[in-house]
């Protein structure tokens, strides 16, 4: 199994039990291509969980 594949099947499961997932850093780039939202820096990752947080 690849890794993108291990990735995605992650991401599926916690979005399955109600987590709302974001990741962030190197590596995880190909996950946005699926409706991930990715981050790259502490600025972005902050913007994002304030933005969540007022919805």
């Amino acid at each position: 199994m690849s890794v993108n594949m291990v990735d995605d099947v992650l991401v599926q499961r916690l979005r399955r039990r109600g987590f709302d997932v974001v990741t962030a850093g190197p590596g995880w780039e190909s996950l946005a291509e699926r409706d991930v939202p990715w981050v790259n820096n502490l600025p972005a990752a902050l913007e994002l969980a304030t933005d969540r947080l007022k919805a």
